[in-house]
């Protein structure tokens, strides 16, 4: 072996060596990518012109399943290879597809910018590396974000009163949380939050329970009386019709009583779940609010399958709704004594009738 084969080895040992706190699992791709940084890293010194550089990117892109022609000026060949081992070895499988949407993904240097935001991410904000592989797979430009961008929307977060359990739950749910404009975007409607009269703590609950509000446009159309209000305001509404009139709440107890529905289109999904809950559950509006977690239950996959599957067992008027629609597919067959594979069958069956 050479005395150059022999300092390679050393590298790529190195190399991996320092990605392993990532690594799970090297598998196929992850072992024949590394070869060709290998065979790369061994020519390196003697790539002096365009066109050798040209060929080694088309074949390290065309080991990903990338078109090179779309790659050519934006990437630097040194950096590519390391780039790759390490998106493979923190657990990113469809690396075509994430960096076909993310170029910078294989353009930035991963140890002055992805590294230190993925370390950044998992030890101050808390998120694992299951929630960081699906994050960087849907949302890839955050981890090229200069790692003082994440840094500052940590902190700001952290001002907010935001604990990291908190932190974790609102980047998981909307990871652009930390890429918004502070100034411009995010302040505003923690201003507006905060109108309700809720003090820091209440505000990072709604907030953390809700983080799509960062990313809402100030007012959506109320479509009942044509006039132009904050979607906040039109969720309370909603609560108000539903409340029960003996239950007296003002807004601020009403917005802190389920801050994760706000989230949901009151036209396509609060109004039809509790509409179907009303005529086919039965369900009295005391009940639907002593349990509103529930209205943010699928209704063409969770509350319709089960209720038809009731009915054809004829068990449809024996349980109230807390009883058969809270739990999981095995506790709810449980409770019906039979097994989780005929009603998996069952709802199938029902989902592609309905065609849903």
């Amino acid at each position: 072996m050479s005395m150059k084969t022999e300092k390679l080895d050393d590298l790529v040992v190195s190399i991996i060596s320092e990605l392993q706190q990532y690594d799970k699992s090297i598998d196929k791709e992850f072992e024949s990518t590394k070869e060709i940084v290998k065979e790369y890293a061994l020519q390196m010194d003697n790539l002096t012109n365009i066109g050798e550089k040209a060929i080694w990117k088309q074949k390290i892109l065309k080991q990903i399943g990338l078109k090179p022609e779309n790659y050519e000026v934006r990437i630097s060949l040194p950096k590519l290879p390391l780039n790759l081992l390490f998106l493979m070895s923190i657990g990113i499988k469809d690396l075509s597809s994430v960096i076909g949407r993310c170029p910078s993904l294989i353009a930035r240097d991963y140890r002055t910018c992805l590294q230190p935001n993925y370390i950044q991410m998992q030890d101050e904000i808390g998120l694992t590396q299951g929630d960081l592989v699906k994050i960087i797979t849907k949302h890839p430009r955050l981890v090229t974000a200069p790692p003082d961008d994440i840094k500052e929307h940590r902190v700001y977060l952290q001002n907010l009163k935001f604990s990291k359990k908190q932190m974790r739950k609102a980047v998981k749910s909307v990871p652009n949380v930390l890429m918004y404009n502070i100034e411009s975007q995010m302040q505003p409607r923690v201003n507006y939050v905060r109108s309700f009269s809720l003090d820091s703590i209440e505000t990072a609950i709604v907030l953390s329970e809700c983080a799509s509000i960062f990313g809402y446009a100030m007012i959506r159309a109320d479509t009942e009386f044509g006039l132009e209000i904050p979607k906040v305001e039109m969720y309370l509404k909603f609560l108000k019709k539903l409340k029960p009139p003996d239950i007296e709440m003002n807004d601020k107890e009403l917005l802190l009583k389920k801050p994760g529905l706000i989230n949901l289109n009151i036209e396509y999904n609060l109004e039809p779940t509790a509409d179907y809950l009303t005529s086919a559950y039965r369900a009295s509006n005391q009940d639907i609010w002593n349990n509103l977690n529930i209205l943010g239950l699928i209704l063409k996959k969770r509350l319709k399958p089960r209720y038809e599957f009731l009915k054809s067992r004829g068990r449809e008027k024996d349980y109230r709704i807390a009883r058969i629609l809270n739990p999981s597919d095995k506790i709810f067959c449980s409770i019906l004594g039979c097994s989780v594979s005929k009603y998996q069958e069952f709802k199938e069956k029902y989902i592609m009738e309905q065609k849903f």
